[in-house]
């Protein structure tokens, strides 16, 4: 499965990844503390450009779309936590870190892997009863 980077895709090239289809779709995404920062840092902004063909995205955009195109969430990973190399810091302490839920939102480069979800509205519901000991 191929990853598509989010940040050199433009609106309508993201939107039809949604629209082709497939079963998964994997997405890196800047994190939504830094993709603002990086946007300044590179002089990447609407302040500074007339038009730009670059979508500016976040986790946040990509989640939404995903709920509209019924795409689930199943995984995701924290890629780089900063975007400066980090070899001083033992690796099982970074795979410490990237487990926490609040680094999904302050990581640097985060790689979201989605389904596509299909209801299953039928009439016929079924109870499944789990008997117990006492």
């Amino acid at each position: 499965m191929r990853s598509f980077k989010s940040w050199n895709l433009t609106n309508n090239k993201l939107h039809q990844l949604f629209k082709d289809n497939n079963e998964f779709i994997s997405i890196k995404v800047r994190g939504n503390t830094w993709e603002p920062i990086t946007r300044w840092l590179r002089l990447d902004s609407r302040i500074f450009k007339e038009t730009t063909s670059k979508a500016r995205i976040t986790l946040c955009d990509i989640e939404s779309l995903a709920e509209i195109y019924n795409y689930r969430s199943i995984r995701w990973k924290a890629k780089k936590l900063t975007p400066m190399p980090t070899k001083i810091i033992p690796q099982s302490i970074k795979n410490i870190f990237r487990k926490i839920p609040i680094i999904k939102q302050l990581a640097y480069e985060l790689e979201i892997v989605f389904y596509k979800y299909s209801e299953n509205n039928s009439e016929h519901l079924i109870s499944i009863v789990i008997p117990c000991k006492k």
